[in-house]
């Protein structure tokens, strides 16, 4: 009976769409017919001990070694260019090694949620850009007003370079490294400020939330000159008397841009923290 061993070529098993390792012992001389649907490859170059066999093994050897921190970096960049209707595991492999063979990619992350969940917090981390190991000075410096002020800039500014990880924000509680270490900073700014415990989770809350919602509205708007003219003119032709504040009020409402939105909301939302002092 001749076994399979040292220097015997593997032979491959396709079922279906899946291919096997066939391993099994097969008697000298005799013939066993493939199932219907299967048909077995025997990859000869491939003998175990053999030259091609060591030279796969050393290709290997010497191919560069996925990291985790190489498949979110580039998990970013193809969100960025694809957005996440089109983000998937076989692009992030694709652009990382020019298949879309995704198996390396779950040695490292267990699902493309999980992949999605390492990005939103890389893109988080570039809130402390040259600052591994403390605060940015903005965010450390001046009153809490300015301080809160410049975290909340600097916090849309990153959401608006990387517009797709938007909505990743809003399902739960982001809870990775980079999300802890902003929410640390944030919670010390208000406490800071002296508002007691509960009311500074609070304000850091309702901080992060306006932004992810004005950042949000800005991003879904695409109103250009001539459609706020429309807008304008829409309400200018309403009834007076059925919607007159409207009426009276039809270039303000549709002049205000996203960024005035936000600048007055951020204004507003941080008097009425300074207020609870």
């Amino acid at each position: 009976m001749f076994q399979l061993g040292i220097g015997s070529p593997q032979c491959i098993r396709r079922i279906g769409g899946v291919e096997l390792t066939d391993s099994r012992s097969t008697a000298i001389g005799s013939h066993r017919p493939d199932p219907p649907g299967e048909f077995r490859r025997c990859d000869i170059s491939g003998k175990v001990g053999s030259p091609g066999w060591w030279q796969q093994r050393l290709a290997a050897d010497a191919a560069p070694r996925l990291t985790r921190q190489q498949i979110v970096a580039t998990a970013v960049e193809v969100l960025d260019a694809e957005g996440l209707a089109g983000f998937s595991m076989r692009r992030v492999a694709t652009a990382l090694t020019g298949r879309p063979a995704i198996s390396s990619l779950y040695r490292h992350v267990g699902s493309q949620r999980e992949l999605l969940l390492e990005v939103f917090d890389a893109v988080l981390g570039e809130l402390f850009d040259g600052h591994p190991e403390t605060a940015p000075p903005s965010f450390r410096r001046g009153s809490w007003q300015q301080r809160a002020r410049a975290m909340a800039t600097a916090l849309r500014d990153v959401l608006l370079r990387h517009p797709a990880v938007v909505p990743l924000a809003v399902p739960g509680q982001p809870l990775g490294p980079n999300a802890m270490r902003a929410r640390d900073i944030g919670l010390t700014i208000f406490t800071d400020a002296g508002l007691a415990p509960e009311s500074a989770a609070l304000a850091y809350m309702s901080l992060s939330h306006f932004i992810i919602g004005a950042t949000s509205v800005y991003l879904a708007a695409d109103a250009d000159d001539r459609s706020r003219a429309e807008l304008a003119e829409l309400y200018r032709s309403l009834p007076a008397t059925k919607y007159p504040a409207v009426v009276r009020h039809a270039d303000a409402l549709a002049g205000a841009t996203s960024e005035a939105e936000f600048e007055f909301g951020l204004r507003t939302l941080l008097a009425g923290i300074a207020a609870q002092l």
